[in-house]
């Protein structure tokens, strides 16, 4: 660490950085005059720890208390060696999107991971929450005594281990705090109101991200309150988190503010204006237009609408237009102003989590058959709304009516494939990759805007039910043309379907 911060004040240059006090300290501690001047500071410590880099340092003997032994109890049934070749297979890259499915299937089979592997799955954890949700209830003591000894792990330790809201750094208090505001909200809102002062503005952000994940009618009070602080960023924060319970006061404003430029008639016709000012208190409703203005070319005050729109919750429409989802996303993508009032839709349905309106968005954009537009952050939150039968009812339907092969990159159902959410059936499955085999059965020339079928067919490799391996390992067209272009990527899809299948297999073994 220590060689890393000399390398980049080196690079800065002393003229237009200063030595922080904590290495100036540890300088010190090494025996380096920090009262010469800052150049030849640098130039003596560079020199002193270039050549400790080389040198081996000896561990100093452990002061603490060791730990208590922990043997392993004789029922366990610990992974075989063979299944630890394939998570070190995992692991180190060869098959790397199998480690959610592994662990799954090792939950399943009632096994457990040998100790030794505990601090990589740790650390790919803290990236992975889908992943440790899978693993964290399996961990016994031993586990979790060792999330305790690394002060980086502790956003993976449980409320129960021994975490104390008051000795705890800020991981602990946000993972504490997320565990009370779940069951008690207001004693969790109660204990963050005495610390709240003292926290930096990141801080703050964070902890409200926090409290979006469990949000409850209690907490109104609490961030009506921080309307009025002193930072801009949480002021819009708060906004952002009332606009999101739809019986708050603050969300029954922006209805009000709504309804004058939206009015239903008959045959499912909706007219929609733009207001003839734009308002002048957009910040009271939690709209920052300075990048609003950027965003769309419609213009600020359709950026102005699409931002209100974007906060209310989709059942509000269906009640106040008396219409049903399809026929109101129909509208408002079909308007002057569709340009903006699509996407506001999309995130107004991911802010509120709107599984009805997640499916009928979808079905509405695949029905559009034009380049999908939607930001990729935007695309993953919206499919993982959608229940599998609806994913796997959309792609396949759309494949068997409109060709089994998608030559659009940015169309809808392209997108989706491309994810690694949800497992397809084996009907999506066969349509999907025996469709693309037949293309290259017939075809004669490569096409380069069918370059995406290789991520397809990496995704496919994880996505597809491995019992299919030997339906799909035979019939490929090798005297083809183009074949040579795409036998890599087809054997790195199959060698990925095999091993998932034989992992499955040795999971079950006893």
């Amino acid at each position: 660490m220590i060689w890393a911060e000399l390398a980049r004040i080196a690079l800065i240059g002393t003229d237009q950085t200063t030595i922080p006090e904590n290495v100036m300290d540890l300088l010190a501690a090494r025996g380096m005059d920090t009262t010469s001047s800052a150049d030849q500071l640098l130039l003596d410590s560079a020199a002193v720890f270039n050549q400790m880099r080389k040198a081996g340092l000896v561990i100093p003997t452990y002061q603490g208390d060791s730990p208590i032994k922990m043997d392993i109890p004789k029922n366990s049934k610990i992974c075989s060696y063979k299944v630890i070749r394939m998570l070190r297979k995992i692991l180190d890259g060869t098959h790397p999107h199998a480690l959610n499915e592994f662990l799954l299937h090792m939950v399943k089979q009632d096994k457990q991971l040998p100790p030794e592997f505990l601090p990589e799955i740790f650390e790919v954890s803290l990236k992975d929450q889908a992943m440790w949700e899978i693993l964290s209830d399996r961990l016994d003591e031993r586990a979790r005594w060792l999330i305790r000894q690394n002060p980086e792990w502790e956003g993976l330790a449980l409320p129960t281990d021994g975490l104390d809201w008051y000795s705890t750094g800020p991981s602990g208090k946000k993972l504490l705090f997320d565990h009370l505001h779940r069951s008690e909200p207001e004693q969790a809102i109660a204990l963050l109101e005495t610390e709240w002062p003292l926290l930096d503005v990141k801080l703050k952000l964070e902890f409200l991200a926090v409290l979006g994940k469990s949000l409850t009618v209690d907490d109104e009070p609490f961030l009506n309150d921080l309307k009025n602080d002193r930072r801009k960023e949480v002021r819009l924060k708060a906004r952002d988190l009332l606009a999101s319970l739809p019986d708050s006061t603050f969300a029954q404003d922006l209805y009000s503010l709504a309804k004058p430029f939206f009015e239903a008639h008959d045959q499912l016709i909706v007219s929609i204006r733009l207001p003839d000012e734009l308002p002048t208190a957009t910040e009271d409703y939690g709209i920052d237009l300075t990048k609003a203005k950027k965003k769309y070319a419609s213009g600020v005050k359709a950026s102005w609408l699409a931002a209100v729109v974007s906060r209310i919750a989709p059942s509000f429409w269906e009640q106040y237009l008396s219409a049903k989802p399809r026929n109101i996303i129909a509208a408002f993508y079909e308007s002057h102003l569709g340009d903006v009032l699509g996407q506001a839709l999309v995130t107004a349905v991911i802010r509120h989590q709107n599984a009805e309106w997640a499916e009928q968005l979808v079905r509405h954009e695949v029905g559009r058959g034009l380049p999908n537009t939607w930001p990729n952050t935007d695309v993953r939150k919206v499919m993982k709304l959608l229940s599998p039968a609806a994913f796997n009812d959309i792609a396949y339907y759309y494949l068997q009516y409109n060709g089994s092969m998608l030559e659009e990159e940015n169309h809808i159902v392209t997108r989706m494939l491309l994810l690694r959410e949800f497992v397809w059936e084996e009907r999506l499955s066969r349509m999907v990759i025996e469709g693309f085999r037949q293309w290259m059965a017939e075809t004669q020339t490569f096409f380069w805007n069918l370059l995406h079928y290789q991520r397809i067919l990496e995704s496919a490799a994880y996505n597809v039910p491995p019992t299919l391996i030997d339906a799909f390992s035979r019939d490929w067209p090798y005297n083809s043309p183009v074949w040579p272009r795409w036998e890599a990527a087809v054997q790195r899809f199959l060698k990925t379907l095999s091993f998932r299948k034989d992992m499955i297999t040795a999971l079950r073994e006893k």
